[in-house]
């Protein structure tokens, strides 16, 4: 496993891992808050068979922070400059909660063509309810919690860790990220898709995970015990559906 580095078309120096050295490619978007260390053991794994690249989001992990930029679009554009940087060409992706908003901005802005497979991981289109919706609607669209418009403190300074000058930039990025209504890219989705849902999700629920099986064509729905991070609560099985999907 080793530790690389470039430098964003903006002046940002982000941290990525990069494990194995199969012609085969793995991308992986952390969540929200996530850094790239938390997916070691899952690189670990997958690297047997795959080239895997885990990206920390500028503000995250080993990333600088910059100035500015702390919003679902410039991360998008982050991802896509990764590519060129680390002469990726074609490759499967692999997202949980906030990065599959980064990847549908990514195949809005840039398009689907590279992307072999996607995996979403306790993804959801909305996480705010619309005051248009019905109550079946919202739990369709956001699931069965809404998160609060602005990010709790506790958990602001969970996420900033040690460095309390990234407090208000990861603030800015959370209140872009669940403000935002995904529907129409996700129904946009034209790539091989495999869902992944944690059964015991704060979130996740029966009524989204079909939504989003309806409106992605061709999707595989996977439901394993965990929770929203079930790729860390039950990474062996995780791992074995992203290696047989990807497969």
């Amino acid at each position: 496993m080793e530790d690389r580095y470039f430098t964003t078309s903006d002046g940002v120096k982000l941290h990525y891992l990069e494990e194995g050295d199969s012609s085969s490619t793995i991308i992986v978007l952390p969540g929200m808050g996530e850094n790239a260390d938390t997916y070691q053991d899952i690189m670990h794994a997958l690297s047997e068979d795959y080239h895997v690249y885990v990206l920390d989001y500028r503000g995250h992990g080993r990333s600088e922070n910059g100035t500015e930029g702390y919003h679902i679009e410039r991360l998008a554009k982050d991802v896509y400059e990764l590519l060129d940087k680390a002469a990726i060409g074609y490759f499967s992706l692999v997202c949980h909660g906030m990065g599959n908003a980064v990847a549908w901005c990514l195949f809005e802005l840039f398009g689907q063509r590279r992307v072999r497979q996607y995996v979403l991981v306790e993804g959801a289109p909305a996480r705010m309810t619309d005051d248009r919706w019905s109550q079946d609607e919202a739990l369709m669209y956001r699931g069965k919690r809404e998160v609060p418009a602005y990010i709790a403190e506790k958990q602001l300074d969970a996420f900033a860790g040690e460095q309390p000058e990234r407090r208000d930039m990861i603030a800015d990025l959370y209140h872009d990220y669940v403000v935002r209504d995904w529907r129409r890219e996700i129904c946009g989705i034209h790539k091989p898709t495999l869902i992944v849902m944690g059964q015991e999700s704060d979130f996740a629920q029966q009524q989204l995970w079909n939504w989003l099986t309806e409106h992605i064509q061709g999707s595989k729905l996977a439901v394993l015990d965990g929770g929203h991070d079930v790729h860390l609560d039950n990474t062996e099985a995780f791992v074995k559906e992203v290696r047989k999907f990807v497969k």
